[in-house]
């Protein structure tokens, strides 16, 4: 029995740009954890007014990626630091506050990167051939009738080594998620179909995790005078 043809949607899109209507891994993340924040976030694109405490790992992790950006596309990731701590000079005391002090934070987080990497001038990418960050892809959902039902996703990282050619995803995380949570995601499977579609013949998904907790620095105890 022939298989009946999928009706062209008609419908309203989450996102639409250029008449295809874009779905994003984002998108998906967040309607499966609550519709109600996908539709204020993606549809009636509510923004916070504010900071807050709960933005604090989100502020984070887009500041240390984009201190890894630019040191993986062979710029200055100290000028782009120097950028972002101007941008947050200029937040209100009481966003400061909610949000610690991050300049300092993501300075000792980047320098510890570097350091735990060993990186040196014979080796300044630790073995990766960086072919292109922030790399943006998509292509049409194999079931989209009329192929203007598109996935998009946006590319960390992507780079060859000895073993072959791979797309790096940058995550900060206080604990680091178990094999389960690699297992299970939806992302690294979507990531190598989206960038296989676009000629990229990938051999896998590789999780850059950098733990966003930094340690703290000794200090000198008066009693002792030994190293806490």
């Amino acid at each position: 029995m022939p298989r009946s043809k999928t009706p062209a949607f008609d419908g309203p899109a989450l996102y639409l740009d250029e008449g295809k209507r874009i779905t994003t891994h984002s998108m998906i993340k967040t309607h499966l954890r609550c519709p109600k924040q996908t539709q204020y976030k993606y549809a009636e694109r509510l923004k916070v007014r504010y900071a807050t405490k709960r933005d604090r790992p989100l502020k984070r992790g887009t500041w240390f990626h984009a201190l890894l950006e630019e040191r993986y596309a062979g710029r200055s990731w100290k000028d782009k630091h120097a950028e972002l701590t101007r941008q947050y000079n200029e937040l209100m005391d009481e966003e400061k506050e909610s949000l610690g002090n991050l300049p300092e934070e993501m300075d000792d987080m980047m320098r510890s990167y570097l350091w735990h990497y060993g990186v040196d001038k014979a080796d300044p990418y630790h073995g990766w051939e960086v072919l292109g960050t922030e790399l943006t892809l998509e292509c049409p959902w194999p079931d989209s009738p009329d192929g203007l039902d598109v996935y998009r996703c946006r590319v960390d990282i992507m780079f060859s080594d000895e073993w072959g050619l791979w797309i790096g995803d940058h995550k900060t995380n206080k604990t680091l998620p178990d094999i389960q949570f690699r297992l299970l995601d939806a992302a690294s499977p979507l990531y190598i179909w989206c960038a296989r579609e676009n000629g990229y013949p990938v051999d896998g998904f590789v999780w850059n995790y950098i733990r966003a907790k930094v340690p703290s620095k000794p200090k000198m105890t008066l009693k002792t005078g030994k190293l806490s």
